[in-house]
Order: C-alpha cells, then structure tokens, then sequence
C-alpha cells in the first residue's frame, strides 16, 4: 500500500472518531449486544403429546450476543411488545433473562398453556431486547422476535412449490400421517433428490399408511370432502 493511501485510510478513520462524541464512543465500547437467534419461532404442542389440555411447556427462544466471556451472569431486559390477540392465550416470560457466565449463546423461556382454541386460532407474541445494564440492543432486524403459536403442525421450509407438485398440497391432516410414519419434520429428500431412493421410499411408506388406517378428511372439509389423504401431483 503506497503513503498516499495509508494517510487517506487514516484520515477517514479519525473523520469518523471526530463525529462521536467521548460519551458515545464510551457507550459503544463500554457495552456488549445482544439480538435474536431467529424473527419468529414457530411453536406448536403437536410436537409435544405428554403435554395434556391446559397443561404448560417452556419453549426455548435461543439469542446470542457480541461480548467477551465473562465468569459471572449478565441479564437482558426484554420487554413485550405484542400481547396476544386472543385473551384465552396464556403466556409468561420467564424472568430474569439471563447470560449466563462462560456462554457464547444463550436461551430464555416462555411457559405456554396447551389451549384448546389454539387449534382454530393462531396466535402471537413478540418480546424486544432493551437497553439494561450489561446489555444494547443489537442487530436491528433481529431486536424483535416473534413467538407463533398454533396447535397444529407449522408448514416445513422444504413443504415448497416442488413439493406440492410431487407430494400434493399442503394440510394438517396430510401433515399428521408424515409425522406417523416418519416420526418428526425430517426432509423427505436428499442429494439424490425428488427421484431418489428416500424420497421414493418415504412416499410408499405414507400411501401404505393411509391405505391401512383408512386416513380420510373429515365430511365437511371443503377440498377433499371424505376423500383419503392422497399424496400425489398437486392433490389434498
């Protein structure tokens, strides 16, 4: 690197140290950050049949943060800034929310309540990260998370276009069988793709299942009115 450019480089760097004042530069070295692992988190108490109506679940909401290892606990300020639309749901946020000493990553709970109208009616709650006395705010898009909750299965990331062509649309009911057969939310393809022996595979073992258990929808479902559950091209 010539002069030119080293002084160049130097004098924009101390341009912009000029524009913070002490006070604020302080702030920002002083403090650590910390955000959400993830805008929303899904939860749902299909994943979770010990737990009985109206009994309770503390779901994990992971977060991280940019700091130096420390040896004692260090506690975020959350706050709530989205209630329930439904007064049936019920929440609480565990408090303190704590980072604990010598993590990197880190996770505070909300108890939820197994709700028989979470199975007609999604709901949510958002928590925010504020400033407090360890703690600043961090990645501005990350700052807010979202914790939805539905009793019913929560449509997987690979459940796409391509898979309502090979597998047929998306529904709760078709959701419940792949959770029969295959145990859990594990994608039904791999590096051999749509034509591969797994997915090839998988497909057999649900159309067997339905065949065996007579799996149909309800009487009154308005796409598939006492049809089996068919996975196919594009079907319910």
């Amino acid at each position: 690197m010539n002069m030119n450019k080293k002084l160049y480089i130097a004098a924009a760097v101390l341009m912009v140290l000029a524009a913070c004042s002490k006070d604020e530069i302080d702030r920002w070295s002083d403090k650590s950050f910390a955000w959400f692992s993830a805008e929303n988190n899904d939860f749902t108490f299909v994943s979770h049949p010990e737990v009985a109506e109206n009994g309770t679940y503390l779901v994990p909401i992971p977060f991280r943060v940019a700091t130096t290892v420390s040896d004692r606990d260090r506690q975020l300020e959350v706050e709530v800034t989205r209630q329930p639309a439904d007064n049936r749901t019920q929440y609480e946020l565990q408090k303190p929310v704590l980072f604990r000493a010598n993590h990197i990553v880190d996770t505070m709970y909300v108890k939820v309540t197994n709700s028989a109208h979470l199975a007609e009616v999604p709901d949510t709650v958002s928590f925010t990260i504020r400033e407090s006395a360890d703690f600043l705010p961090g990645l501005t898009d990350r700052v807010t998370t979202n914790l939805c909750l539905f009793n019913g299965f929560a449509k997987p990331s690979w459940w796409n276009a391509n898979t309502d062509y090979y597998m047929g649309y998306f529904t709760q009911l078709k959701m419940s069988v792949y959770y029969a057969v295959t145990g859990g939310e594990e994608s039904p393809i791999d590096d051999d793709g749509w034509q591969g022996n797994k997915f090839r595979f998988i497909i057999y073992m649900l159309r067997e299942y339905v065949s065996k258990n007579n799996v149909r929808y309800p009487a009154d479902d308005p796409n598939a009115p006492g049809e089996l559950v068919t996975f196919s091209n594009g079907k319910y």
